[in-house]
């Protein structure tokens, strides 16, 4: 990939890629058995934007894939070919960050269905104790958003987790 910063405050990132992956393990059938796939080609592009302004930060970044089985040109399992974030956050002058990210997925295909794309959203707090010491809270799916990532497997609901990090000089 490649990063160019272009003003100040300002930062580009574009990648592109193309994987080959031979002997792959996905599933199939009613039982969701483990097969083989022989050959699999797996390319996109991701793209970011980002940005601070005095205490104010916001990324957006959007990509695109197309995962498929090299032998027969199907779409791989539960990959969605679209997804894309929209971050902003906010540094306090105690130190404290706070972030809201709006994550989002385009529908994706799963065992004889399609699984409907969907959008999340998360509020991320962090805040540094000491210097060898940081408290991170990460509250997921706020609005309680139902989705599925696997065809008829309940996903949490609302969720938060609290961290916390020990960083040795």
């Amino acid at each position: 990939g490649y990063a160019l910063q272009w003003h100040e405050g300002y930062e580009t990132r574009i990648s592109v890629y193309k994987t080959d992956v031979d002997e792959l393990i996905s599933f199939a059938g009613v039982d969701n058995q483990a097969i083989n796939i022989n050959k699999a080609d797996i390319k996109g592009v991701e793209a970011e934007l980002a940005a601070s302004s005095g205490q104010w930060q916001w990324r957006i970044q959007g990509a695109w894939s197309k995962a498929v089985d090299a032998d027969t040109d199907m779409p791989l399992l539960r990959r969605p070919e679209l997804t894309g974030l929209l971050s902003l956050g906010y540094l306090f002058d105690n130190q404290l960050n706070v972030t809201g990210e709006f994550t989002a997925y385009s529908d994706r295909p799963d065992l004889g269905t399609d699984l409907p794309g969907y959008g999340r959203l998360d509020l991320i707090a962090s805040w540094p104790v000491s210097e060898s010491w940081r408290i991170e809270g990460r509250f997921e799916n706020v609005l309680n958003r139902e989705y599925e990532l696997i065809d008829g497997y309940n996903t949490p609901g609302r969720s938060f987790f609290l961290r916390i990090n020990y960083l040795s000089n």
